[in-house]
């Protein structure tokens, strides 16, 4: 004996209300195995995906359950009508039908926006983030919602082709329109992931030296030494070779040295060293810290044989790039007076004339 004859046996359902039961039964059956897929949907976007629970996911879990529901009355509006011959105004089928859709890309619209949420944690400056992935998450809304539009538009039998054909035009005369502008953006995120380097770090791109003041979705603005501010595009960063000079830690300076053949090459390096070290004194006297480094120690090389000169090249390590920038004018003047002191001689390029 099945469902349906126990209760016609039991007598509490008869004629019309007994036709109901099994549609109604898979029905409520549907919604079951819906909330137990969502749920396990869910556990797998937060445990292999997002790694954590996220009010956007939540919200993908609803949509998809309220769509699923939505999809099963229609399933079972479809049942009665056969079972009771009637017919379903066409009209309450595409309603169904776009409102499913729409429930649905709802649901995907939390998914792409997490995902974009997501991507943009990795990214360290808060105006960048906020610029770049602000229009990133725009245009997928506008994509994704447009071909909503699109799918509706085809239940309810509107020709798309032509308006497809039209905004194809537009877009393209758009999409040349913004071409530079596209670029910058694109070229943002990717130096964003790249995290080449943040808010006050020293950058050398070119003929531009200074300090990074401005991040944003196009453009960064530099801080010169001489107090101009200049506007550096993405796609010019991304195209041109930038140099970080306060991303690694500690820092080097190298200072050159020619000087004349004859010089005693022992006396030199002895020279330059305690130079080194009356400096190092003084600059961790006066600021209360080590500035120039004892580790990495100091060195002092002679590294060409030149047509002129004799060529010495004097390394030295700074804890950062802003103390080496202060002390590096400091310690070549205090090198070359002790030098001159010493009577070492700078070399000098001889130019003979020839006899009338």
């Amino acid at each position: 004996m099945d469902f349906t004859s126990l209760l016609n046996s039991t007598g509490l359902v008869q004629g019309t209300g007994l036709k109901l039961v099994h549609p109604i039964a898979r029905f409520l059956f549907f919604i079951l195995l819906s909330w137990v897929a969502v749920c396990i949907f869910k556990y797998l976007l937060n445990r292999f995906v997002f790694k954590a629970e996220s009010r956007h996911v939540r919200l993908v879990g609803i949509f998809v359950l309220i769509g699923l529901a939505v999809l099963g009355a229609r399933l079972v509006l479809v049942e009665i009508s056969s079972i009771f011959h009637f017919s379903v105004p066409l009209t309450l089928t595409r309603t169904i039908d776009s409102l499913i859709v729409i429930i649905f890309f709802a649901g995907l619209h939390n998914f792409i926006v997490e995902i974009i949420n997501r991507l943009g944690e990795r990214i360290r400056s808060p105006q960048f983030k906020e610029a770049s992935f602000g229009v990133m998450r725009n245009m997928a809304e506008a994509i994704m919602w447009f071909l909503c539009l699109t799918v509706v538009l085809r239940i309810w039998g509107i020709e798309i082709g032509p308006l497809l054909t039209g905004l194809g035009i537009a877009g393209i005369a758009l999409g040349l329109a913004l071409q530079t502008t596209l670029g910058d953006l694109f070229s943002g995120v990717a130096i964003a992931f790249d995290k080449e380097f943040k808010l006050g770090d020293v950058i050398e791109v070119g003929d531009v030296f200074g300090v990074v003041k401005e991040i944003s979705a196009r453009s960064i603005k530099v801080k010169t030494y001489s107090n101009d501010i200049v506007v550096l595009t993405n796609s010019r960063l991304s195209s041109s070779n930038l140099i970080n000079h306060t991303a690694l830690k500690p820092r080097r300076i190298t200072i050159l040295l020619r000087l004349a053949y004859g010089s005693d090459v022992k006396k030199v390096k002895k020279i330059c060293m305690q130079s080194i070290e009356k400096v190092a004194r003084e600059l961790k006297k006066e600021q209360g810290k080590e500035i120039i480094l004892s580790n990495p120690k100091p060195s002092i090389y002679m590294t060409d044989l030149a047509e002129y000169s004799i060529n010495f090249r004097v390394f030295v390590w700074f804890p950062s790039f802003s103390e080496m920038f202060d002390a590096e004018e400091r310690l070549k003047i205090e090198i070359y007076n002790a030098l001159n002191r010493n009577k070492i001689r700078f070399a000098q390029q001889n130019l003979i004339l020839p006899a009338k």
